[in-house]
């Protein structure tokens, strides 16, 4: 094993890295171990740094409102998500700078449709076009009074790997190799 190897294995094991662990760490790995999202400085967002904290605090907050119980932020939570990332996939796909405006208003359906028309695979829509359906039938016939709370759970659960796979795919289809 080469020092390089005795380094990389290392740096996997850890569970946190500084910025240039994390550098490191994509420089010893193999080509294609990491995929490299299209540039998000141009996906409409207002404050790309607090944009980018929010993000990885969303599958946290996620995760607390899962286990108390709020079952509408959760959905909220996946289906903003699975927008901002539909965004980005549109504006590589399109070649889009900037890929969209910051006040851009379109809903997951919408977004689901114009993906599925310049090529995202049909796994993955049929998936996103289901959890779609399913949030907003939930919350209607809760509202409604015909489906107790805890139906929403369902749709919770249902959807548990909803981003991470939709980033899988997204990584696959428009990330580079880094």
């Amino acid at each position: 094993m080469t020092a390089n190897d005795d380094r990389l294995a290392f740096l996997r094991a850890k569970t946190e890295w500084s910025d240039e662990e994390f550098a490191e760490l994509i420089a010893l790995s193999p080509i294609g171990t990491f995929r490299r999202f299209p540039n998000l400085s141009t996906a409409g967002l207002h404050n790309l740094e607090q944009a980018v904290a929010n993000f990885v605090e969303v599958g946290e907050r996620a995760t607390h409102a899962y286990q108390v119980g709020c079952y509408i932020e959760v959905l909220t939570l996946r289906s903003q998500s699975a927008e901002l990332f539909l965004r980005v996939y549109l504006a590589a796909k399109l070649a889009l700078a900037p890929s969209f405006p910051a006040n851009d208003k379109r809903p997951l359906g919408a977004l689901i449709k114009e993906c599925e028309v310049v090529g995202l695979d049909s796994a993955t829509i049929e998936s996103l076009r289901k959890f779609n359906t399913d949030r907003i039938s939930v919350v209607h016939h809760y509202l409604l009074g015909s489906q107790p709370y805890d139906a929403l759970r369902n749709v919770c659960d249902q959807s548990r790997d909803l981003i991470k796979d939709l980033v899988a795919v997204l990584s696959t289809d428009v990330g580079e190799a880094a």
